[in-house]
């Protein structure tokens, strides 16, 4: 299509707004082509999106699309109950595979095993919608079940039954920062540093930019960790306090409720455990990746992440260099499209042109209060630290309430400095829900517009106790 038939064509549809994220061009193509293609034929029924928008890091996908794919995988689901773990069991075995292909290209840098790679990297995109399609109706019936069973406490009931019981990678990379802050002799530190950064450094990547940590980094953070050890006896205590709680209220419901539970806890692992794979995969391939860089006359190995798998095999093929000014124009923003026809990318002018004509997102603006749901309940008070993407992570000071769009992985060591937390996106299962219950930090989550009527350095009051929950300007 031309640009201005796809402006056309997107300008006029109703959308179903995801998320705002800030996504290079590689992950977001590697990511939509295996959505809206059924490229994994291990996959029985038809699990495709389409008319999917990535406008300047608003992501959307096509109202109507949406409603059908939901109502088609719940469908699925109830005609099989295992469909679920098998997805997830399929999405392992994928896995395995692309990480097997990894190592081939290790071995051997060149299109044809590249072109293997993005194509399972397609067939692995098939897992990549279940979660988000199928949550909120897990939610609903698991919140219905509560309602039923219990007289009081619901939604703190809620909140024990959904907090994951397996331990995240991110908190894996806590308790490891523990142990390093343990070790007095800085050379047995520093080699340790080294291991951890081989576990890890792929942790603040949320992007797929190339962007890892380094050693100077978690230096830093370990500098920032008062008494290790009782951190880490702190952590435990509230751990064990969890799955306490989890278990008072799971060994009250029958075996068939809790197998509902079960399956909700395994997709919420599986949300944050899916896209960690690009991610991390994207980091066992930094060698790879700077090779290709070499042969395609990049500037700096990281402007790789800024094409798309087409352009980089056809380079490529063709022994030819990529255009600098076009990748030095997709860092100042991009617009992303796809639907039947293909998956295809805009930079430059045309992006102002689809941000003025294509609206993605609805938002009703109350500038007396704002309303949520509770991740995680208490009090804060504190002035606010509005973060609109890691570039503002500076800005996050100890003892503020950090307002945001959503969190990711990279916000973590920033989290442990705040009072409370207030995202405009997410649901019980998000990541900033998680992450909050995981650190015990006071949390509102999908307010849809705290990041328009807050200010930085206003000071509110954050109280997620009461059954309404109202933020006080």
């Amino acid at each position: 299509m031309s640009l201005a038939q796809d402006l056309k064509k997107f300008s006029q549809l109703k959308y179903h707004y995801i998320h705002n994220r800030f996504r290079s061009p590689l992950y977001t193509y590697l990511l939509w082509e295996g959505l809206v293609r059924h490229h994994n034929q291990d996959v029985s029924f038809d699990y495709q999106l389409n008319n999917m928008i990535n406008l300047k890091n608003d992501l959307a996908v096509g109202k109507k699309e949406w409603d059908i794919l939901v109502q088609a995988i719940e469908q699925e689901l109830k005609n099989d109950f295992q469909l679920f773990n098998d997805l997830l069991k399929q999405s392992q075995q994928k896995n395995q595979q692309l990480l097997d292909q990894i190592m081939i290209l290790q071995q051997k840098t060149n299109a044809e095993n590249l072109a293997k790679f993005f194509q399972l990297t397609y067939e692995f995109g098939a897992f990549n919608i279940f979660t988000l399609l199928l949550e909120k109706n897990f939610e609903q019936q698991l919140f219905t079940i509560i309602k039923k069973s219990f007289h009081k406490d619901q939604e703190k009931i809620l909140l024990a039954l959904t907090t994951p019981q397996k331990p995240s990678i991110i908190q894996q990379q806590e308790l490891d920062l523990f142990r390093l802050a343990l070790i007095k002799n800085k050379t047995e530190q520093q080699e340790e540093i080294e291991k951890h950064l081989e576990q890890y450094a792929w942790l603040k990547d949320t992007s797929m930019t190339g962007d890892y940590y380094t050693a100077a980094e978690i230096q830093e953070q370990l500098q920032k960790i008062q008494d290790p050890e009782a951190q880490i006896a702190d952590y435990q205590a509230k751990i064990k306090e969890q799955k306490n709680d989890f278990e008072k209220y799971y060994q009250k419901l029958n075996k068939q409720e809790q197998k509902l539970v079960e399956i909700l806890l395994e997709s919420i692992f599986f949300r944050s455990w899916r896209t960690e794979r690009f991610y991390y995969n994207a980091f066992l391939l930094t060698e790879v990746y700077q090779k290709l860089a070499v042969n395609l006359g990049l500037d700096k190995y990281q402007d790789i992440f800024y094409l798309i798998p087409p352009e980089i095999l056809s380079l490529l093929s063709a022994t030819e260099k990529a255009d600098q000014e076009i990748i030095s124009q997709r860092k100042k923003g991009y617009v992303m499209l796809a639907d039947e026809e293909n998956t295809r990318i805009y930079s430059g002018s045309a992006v102002e042109k689809f941000l003025a004509q294509v609206k993605v997102t609805e938002t009703s603006v109350n500038n007396q209060s704002l309303k949520g749901s509770v991740a995680y309940q208490g009090k804060a008070q504190g002035p606010v630290c509005l973060v609109e993407s890691k570039e503002d992570f500076s800005k996050i000071t100890a003892g503020c309430i950090l307002v945001t769009k959503s969190t990711t992985p990279d916000y973590v060591p920033y989290l442990k400095m705040v009072r409370g937390i207030i995202t405009d996106e997410g649901g019980i299962t998000s990541h900033a829900a998680i992450i909050s219950r995981e650190l015990h930090i006071p949390c509102l989550i999908g307010t849809k517009n705290a990041t328009q009527i807050l200010k930085s350095g206003q000071i509110i009051e954050l109280n997620t106790d009461q059954g309404e929950i109202i933020v006080k300007v």
